[in-house]
């Protein structure tokens, strides 16, 4: 049992400890702020723009409520 705490205890301790600051020379643009040029990921499945076709959509507040109280029935409908 004594070796069973010892484990769990070894294993959090690490956890348990303060996160370690970063080093201060993070690059900074000329007014102070870090500078987040460089390359970066977007392979995301949302857009960042809307597509052409749909840009002209909008759907107002009560076909909007009409659409919730769909789903809604939709989902209590659906559950076991």
């Amino acid at each position: 049992m004594r070796v069973l705490i010892a484990a769990i205890a070894l294993i959090v301790s690490p956890m348990a400890s303060p996160a370690f600051a970063q080093a201060a020379d993070i690059p900074r643009t000329t007014d102070g702020k870090p500078d987040f040029h460089g390359y970066w990921f977007s392979g995301f499945l949302t857009p960042m723009e809307r597509p052409d076709k749909i840009a002209t959509l909008a759907v107002g507040p009560e076909d909007e409520a009409r659409i919730i109280a769909l789903t809604k029935e939709e989902l209590k409908e659906s559950e076991v």
